[in-house]
């Protein structure tokens, strides 16, 4: 696994770095709301973002490597299977969050040559929708991996509540799941259908809910452990 997010993070860097031999001296570097070019800069800016996702591979890589080594210096078994399946989530995390980036990166180098080699100003707004459909379905799949998560301070849904103790953390990690996908299903299905600006902004709302209404039942949760053992 680890050879194959290594080899999709390469892609992109090796394939725009050949590209740059090709392409217009200036690409458009930023789009506003509307899909009007705001700022156009140096064919070379593109290398910008597989640079980012060679960064982010790399902090995978490490929190994989970590939680592998944590596994085999636990002192139970219960610590060696815990960090043993927060690698495996990572695992799993690591390739679907630099694949979709790198049909994002792909998607935008696209439309800039498009749009340079053109030599317009505006390019479609339809495109916004593009990318929020791809964030939803990411959204989707790692909300899934949540509950598979143990708890630790790096991978999951982690909060002062969460992070009490295994059973907070089962369940407020399981509603959290159950949360985000929710948002990611809305945010499919609005960007089929509503204007780009309306997509983005119900997808940044459907997200910011999902965490509020998982802070609340992961309080709950925790108070009723509090109450528990203050019983006993």
């Amino acid at each position: 696994m680890k050879k194959l997010i290594w080899l999709l993070a390469a892609v992109p860097l090796i394939v725009t770095a050949v590209l740059l031999q090709y392409m217009p001296a200036k690409m458009p570097a930023h789009y506003d709301i509307a899909g009007n070019i705001d700022r156009w800069g140096s064919k070379n800016e593109m290398m910008i973002f597989p640079i980012v996702i060679l960064l982010m591979t790399l902090m995978f890589y490490l929190f994989m490597v970590a939680y592998e080594k944590k596994a085999n210096n636990a002192k139970s078994d219960k610590e060696r299977a815990e960090a043993l399946a927060n690698a495996k989530v990572f695992q799993m995390v690591a390739p679907v969050t630099i694949g979709v980036e790198m049909v994002i990166h792909f998607f935008l180098l696209y439309k800039g040559w498009n749009a340079a080699t053109a030599n317009v100003t505006r390019t479609s707004t339809s495109d916004m929708k593009f990318i929020c459909i791809l964030m939803g379905i990411m959204l989707i799949i790692v909300s899934n991996l949540m509950p598979k998560t143990k708890r630790n301070p790096n991978l999951g849904f982690r909060c002062k509540y969460t992070l009490y103790n295994d059973i907070t953390w089962k369940k407020g990690n399981w509603f959290a799941s159950v949360a985000m996908m929710t948002a990611g299903i809305l945010t499919i299905l609005t960007s089929a259908f509503a204007s780009e600006t309306v997509s983005l902004v119900c997808m940044i709302v459907y997200v910011l809910v999902g965490i509020a209404v998982s802070i609340v039942y992961a309080k709950q949760v925790y108070e009723g452990e509090k109450k528990n053992e203050n019983l006993k």
